[in-house]
């Protein structure tokens, strides 16, 4: 019951209702919160521990990733860890990569990192998970340094923060050409508290969201900083310099997939709060962890199945075009392209003009004649590209290439405006990965039965025709199966790093004692802790025993009593509390 996330009271609750009442169980719940404490007292080392059980996951997992850094006395720093589905997915969906730090999920206090990304059914799938010791740069460089060599050296395209300059530095030094992007919610609510003017907030929403060009983005930046007379604002200019991070002007035709904030990051965070709490050891917090990714990962087995069964209803009356997209894409994606066939219904094409290689159309919104899009069409592969740029971005074709291809008869969505992230198939690869690990392992083990029974039959047969041909294969099996047994025990001692004679055992970090109601985060306020209220006069700054009410009372009680009475200080007296309480001087 403990493995699987309940609490003590549950455990304690589920085994009295097992045997018949609470008077039947043999033990107190005291006693069982003695016993989970002493099994914890009992690990020789939990980092040591926790190294092991990643271990063991690579007998089932061959693509088990992991790397730990220790300081000079042995105590662990940082820990990465990465399984094999985590890279397939990664593989196919790495593209967008988010990240953000949560605190208070185990009992170091050390920060958990996780590294996440959008899969084909518009859910966050993680690539990759950390703890580590601090936020610095030198930390974050090592951690994405140790993240890019788990993922084969593939970059991510686009990377998306808080706007941490430790993340920041480590990003522009480790992933040069990736896009880094800013959260746009971090962004407003920097506005807010930095400004302080609600109407500029909305202006800069604007800047940050709308689809301008650049000059026209430029225009309505000095506009805005004219209207508030922010032209000498130190976090205004900063703003401005880090443009190309935030403002849509400026980052389209990078694709982001939808990606503006680290809501999917925070989101996951309170998902993780379901199954990971504060007080779990490094050990306790690696297997309650890995219980939460398999069940995002069974939601995800879930949404492919509801892909495959059923069919979408047709809505719009481009009924060949709609028919295609619901085949091709997944159903939360194929949402969102019939929204943009909607839109599509909202412009036509104004011009049509035809060149050497391209046509070239014209696009415009009814009865709006001062916004115009171009869309080039290459007839011959065929692809378009609209000056939006918005099918890069997305990866999803916009409402005016959408209007060109109704106009040119097409009922199917060309090879070339089709992004493999958001189709059915895109996850193909890393199904069949989950099967040879986690599924039918029965019919693995009959496959690889076969092999050696034909083999066996080969070599008999080599060995009639010449005892030469024999034993030249005898030495190939021999050395095949000597390097298999080498690169087993390689695999087995990665990741140790010993030295006969430098060599220093792991050691735990120095736990945390929360005295503060909680780890402190940056941009966060500490909740402080409540001061002592006296239960006798209701009077904050002591408590009962030193109460000079109380003290008074007994003085009182003595006189009526008498020297040698005793008054028991549960006893109720026969007076009021409340008669005492507004008494000054006592």
């Amino acid at each position: 019951m403990r493995a699987a996330g309940i609490g003590v009271t549950g455990v304690h609750n589920q085994i009295a209702s097992q045997s018949g009442g609470y008077d039947r169980v043999p033990f107190t719940k005291r006693k069982l919160y003695n016993q989970i404490a002493k099994q914890r007292r009992e690990l020789k080392c939990d980092v040591q521990t926790a190294i092991d059980y990643l271990k063991g996951m690579r007998k089932k997992d061959p693509l088990m990733f992991w790397r730990h850094q220790a300081n000079e006395n042995g105590k662990l720093e940082h820990l990465f860890w990465a399984d094999g589905l985590s890279q397939k997915n990664y593989e196919v969906f790495g593209d967008i990569v988010a990240f953000d730090a949560t605190y208070g999920k185990n009992k170091y206090q050390y920060p958990f990192v996780m590294f996440s990304g959008m899969n084909n059914h518009n859910q966050t799938t993680v690539f990759g998970s950390a703890v580590i010791a601090n936020e610095t740069e030198e930390t974050y460089v090592w951690l994405l340094q140790t993240f890019l060599e788990a993922m084969k050296g593939i970059c991510p395209t686009s990377v998306i923060t808080d706007g941490h300059l430790s993340m920041k530095n480590a990003i522009s030094s480790v992933f040069p050409r990736a896009h880094h992007k800013l959260c746009a919610w971090h962004l407003l609510q920097n506005a807010t508290r930095n400004i302080k003017i609600p109407s500029f907030t909305q202006e800069f929403k604007k800047c940050m969201l709308m689809d301008y060009e650049v000059g026209a983005f430029n225009r309505k930046w000095e506009a805005t900083l004219t209207k508030f007379g922010l032209q000498d604002n130190e976090w205004v200019k900063e703003r401005f310099e880090d443009r190309k991070m935030w403002a849509v002007a400026h980052i389209r035709g990078t694709c982001f997939a939808g990606f503006w904030t680290t809501s999917r990051c925070e989101s996951l965070h309170s998902e993780i709060k379901k199954f990971i709490h504060a007080r779990y050891n490094l050990t306790e917090f690696l297997q309650h962890f890995h219980r939460c990714l398999d069940f995002m990962r069974f939601r995800e087995v879930e949404a492919d199945l509801a892909s495959v069964v059923g069919k979408a209803p047709l809505e719009t009356p481009f009924k060949q075009l709609e028919k295609s997209a619901s085949s091709l894409y997944t159903p939360e994606v194929f949402d969102k392209f019939r929204s943009i066939i909607v839109r599509a219904f909202l412009v036509y094409v104004s011009s049509r003009k035809l060149t050497g290689t391209f046509e070239i159309f014209t696009v415009a919104k009814f009865r709006t004649t001062a916004k115009e899009w171009h869309i080039t069409f290459y007839r011959p592969t065929p692809e378009l590209k609209c000056c939006c740029q918005r099918m890069e971005s997305m990866g999803l074709p916009c409402e005016h290439i959408v209007a060109v291809m109704v106009i040119l008869g097409m009922n199917e969505i060309p090879t070339t405006l089709i992004h493999h992230r958001w189709t059915k198939r895109a996850r193909d690869d890393i199904e069949a990965y989950a099967t040879d690990v986690t599924g039918n392992w029965t019919s693995v083990k009959m496959a690889l039965h076969t092999v050696i029974l034909d083999s066996c039959r080969e070599m008999c047969k080599l060995a009639a025709d010449s005892n030469e041909n024999f034993r030249t294969t005898r030495e190939v099996v021999t050395t095949h199966t000597a390097r298999l047994k080498s690169n087993k025990l390689v695999n087995d001692m990665e990741d140790v790093n010993v030295d006969d004679d430098n060599y220093v055992p792991l050691t735990n970090p120095d736990r945390a004692f929360r005295n503060t109601g909680g780890a402190s985060t940056s941009g966060t306020k500490c909740t402080r802790r409540r001061k002592t209220t006296c239960s006798v006069c209701k009077t904050p700054g002591h408590n009962k025993s030193s109460c000079r009410l109380k003290t008074r009372i007994h003085e009182m009680a003595h006189e009526v009593y008498g020297g040698d009475a005793e008054v028991d200080d549960d006893d109720q007296p026969p007076y009021s509390r409340g008669d005492f309480c507004n008494l000054n001087g006592m």
